[in-house]
């Protein structure tokens, strides 16, 4: 049936690596969703030893959509690398897929450690193809960061970093901490509610997961001495970029790994690097401003009423500006307060001063839309092309 089945959909080879994928699932089942004999991370039997194709290429990049996402959510950065890397070979997730498998769009409510096995069994899967592989990246947005953090360590486990070289590890919008919000309000304690009901994913986000003489997950992840450290440590550079106001899915200080989140104090006092609009300089809130102003690209002319007045609130907060060192990891070894109104205060200070312990290039980004979570990727494909600029400065700093 399987041989049939492939025969007829080769007609449109779009959708034949998608179809293969539904027929391993249909053979063998989904992956194992616990890693039972934890640290052992099992291989899923639907990797495959024989190579389908020869790539000469030695650089892998694999890009990692989020929830309800799916493999073209990350074109626009897939396009940039290529252009930019002919190289390389800047490969698209489509495991987890919304229209990957036989249950839909559920696949990303299954579980981060469920989606990261089906990851790494799709990466082995691509990186047989390649002959002279010698290097390796990945890319995750949203949940995708979180699957790719687990995924490495499968790989670790599995012995893929034994022949090949981790390169660079990024993510935008990734809630590295998980989606706790504090309990003020009325929207935080609905969205609280809503992200542990839904799924098994969303258990984990909040740190609910947790069993008898066993942590969450996203506490596991952060170990000393773990696979997961020490596949996150063998990359040669961590970046992170983390939209500063208006991620209502995944808030600064999650998606930056900081107990803080300053910008949102100095709303309007922000400067951004002069190639990249909407990427904040590290040093934005303890210098004048310069234009543009947010929400004006470079090419807008910028009210002068507007710009006097930001450049007045930037004077006036000269007397209290945000430490010089605000993104260095020495200035966050200690949140302690950060989250005592939490029942989870344990738990989230350890996974950010875990994380902490790793060197992280980290990229402030603000869009002035609702719609920012997609744009810090350029998910959308509309004539104004929003967030091409951070892709643009991601692909410029692409460790090579």
């Amino acid at each position: 049936f399987s041989e049939s089945f492939r025969c007829i959909v080769s007609i449109d080879a779009r959708y034949e690596q998608r179809i293969e994928i539904l027929l391993e699932e249909l053979a063998f089942g989904q992956p194992k969703a616990k890693i039972e004999n934890f640290p052992s991370m099992p291989r899923s039997q639907a990797v495959r030893s024989e190579t389908s194709a020869n790539c000469e290429k030695s650089h892998l990049i694999i890009l990692v959509h989020g929830l309800h996402g799916s493999d073209t959510d990350m074109r626009f950065v897939r396009s940039s690398l290529q252009e930019k890397y002919p190289e390389a070979t800047v490969h698209s997730a489509r495991c987890n897929s919304f229209w990957t498998g036989v249950k839909g769009p559920v696949l990303t409510h299954q579980g981060i450690d469920t989606g990261a096995v089906r990851l790494a069994d799709e990466i082995e899967r691509e990186a047989s193809r390649h002959s002279n592989l010698s290097q390796f990246s990945i890319v995750g947005h949203s949940l995708g960061g979180l699957y790719s953090r687990y995924c490495i360590a499968v790989l670790l486990q599995r012995g893929f970093f034994e022949r090949v070289q981790p390169v660079l590890f990024c993510t935008f919008a990734t809630p590295h901490i998980g989606s706790r919000r504090p309990s003020r309000g009325w929207f935080n304690p609905l969205a609280c509610w809503f992200t542990k009901t839904f799924s098994e994913t969303g258990r984990q986000l909040m740190l609910e997961d947790a069993e008898p003489e066993k942590q969450p997950l996203l506490v596991q992840m952060t170990q000393p001495g773990s696979d997961f450290m020490t596949a996150l440590s063998m990359f040669d550079v961590r970046m992170l970029y983390a939209n500063v106001k208006g991620d209502w899915q995944v808030p600064f200080s999650t998606a930056a790994i900081l107990p803080h989140n300053p910008f949102l104090k100095y709303d309007r006092a922000h400067k951004f690097m002069q190639d990249y609009p909407h990427v904040l300089e590290v040093n934005a809130l303890s210098e004048p401003i310069s234009l543009p102003l947010p929400g004006h690209p470079a090419e807008h002319p910028v009210d002068p009423a507007e710009a006097n007045e930001s450049r007045r609130i930037v004077e006036d907060m000269q007397a209290d500006p945000i430490p010089a060192n605000f993104f260095t990891d020495s200035y966050f070894t200690n949140p302690d307060g950060v989250f005592k109104n939490d029942s989870k205060r344990e738990n989230l200070s350890i996974i950010l001063n875990n994380l902490n312990t790793l060197k992280w290039h980290r990229y402030a980004v603000y869009i002035n839309s609702i719609m920012c979570h997609d744009h810090i990727v350029s998910k959308y494909t509309d004539s104004e092309r929003a967030g091409k600029d951070v892709v643009d400065h991601f692909v410029n700093n692409f460790p090579v």
